[in-house]
């Protein structure tokens, strides 16, 4: 067994609607949760609850395999229920706290939160839909944590960005965070391909161990997913500041294209690449 064998087939929606498998490595399946959990600052012990489903890279790999290599106590909630999870929050004297907004939102407004002992609790941790800045702040106040927003996409084991527990109010609560370690991020524009400026809007792209081998018996929906350059098109539109942090601004096929001029690169602000992170 090799590290780029394909260890997963997972199927997603992508872009079309139409169901896509996935093939992902062994390489992009383990590292991607290591370096997730290495950025939360996961100790050995500590203990993580999550009620993201098995049957998907945020549940079986993000969950599962981070745990696994932090030396962490994982606690699976098979069905969400808000009761149920603040019951297991306080039993387990849990740590972190994965969720997807919705579920997060519901714990915040269940009617006996307040007197729930969650002094454990550290930070919570979200993505796989849009994070409002107002609900990280929610969330911060209400529990007494960091958050950390993650964002990826199925064919990236999932993973592509994070922000730090350390990192200011204004960026865990409106940016994506960071790329990942050994993780290369592009804002291209959308119809050469090439780096836009720094601050302007492109398609984000990806390129780096985590990226799948493309989509189970389908060659042209992978042809046009990843390019001969090996970027994978995510097809979400976003922006990157001179620090590599992320934000997404809407979807590709959202975007009005007035012209070429104004979405080139511009000499003096220099291009929207990243190179691969160091964590």
């Amino acid at each position: 067994m090799r590290p780029d064998d394909l260890v997963q087939i997972q199927y997603t929606s992508g872009t079309t609607g139409t169901p896509k498998g996935a093939e992902l490595n062994h390489r992009g399946l383990t590292n991607n949760p290591r370096f997730c959990f290495k950025r939360l600052g996961l100790a050995p012990g500590e203990v993580c609850v999550s009620p993201m489903p098995l049957f998907h890279t945020a549940g079986c790999g993000l969950g599962v395999l981070g745990a696994v290599q932090a030396q962490a106590v994982l606690v699976p909630v098979l069905a969400f229920d808000p009761a149920v999870v603040l019951d297991i929050l306080e039993a387990e004297c849990s740590n972190v706290l994965f969720g997807v907004p919705t579920m997060l939102l519901a714990l915040l407004e269940y009617p006996d939160v307040a007197g729930r002992d969650l002094s454990a609790l550290r930070c919570a941790v979200s993505g796989g839909s849009p994070v409002p800045a107002e609900l990280v702040r929610r969330i911060e106040d209400g529990f007494s944590v960091r958050f950390s927003i993650v964002f990826g996409t199925t064919e990236c084991s999932p993973l592509l960005t994070q922000t730090r527990l350390e990192d200011d109010e204004v960026d865990r609560a409106e940016t994506l965070g960071q790329p990942l370690p050994q993780t290369e991020v592009k804002v291209a524009h959308a119809e050469t391909g090439d780096a836009v400026a720094v601050g302007q809007m492109g398609e984000l792209c990806a390129r780096g161990y985590l990226v799948m081998h493309g989509y189970h018996k389908a060659p042209q929906a992978t042809a046009a997913a990843i390019d001969a350059d090996g970027w994978y098109h995510t097809g979400d539109l976003a922006s990157m500041d001179r620090r590599g942090y992320l934000r997404v601004e809407g979807r590709v096929k959202d975007m009005i294209i007035r012209g070429r001029r104004e979405h080139l690169p511009t000499r003096d602000r220099g291009c929207a690449v990243l190179p691969p992170g160091r964590g």
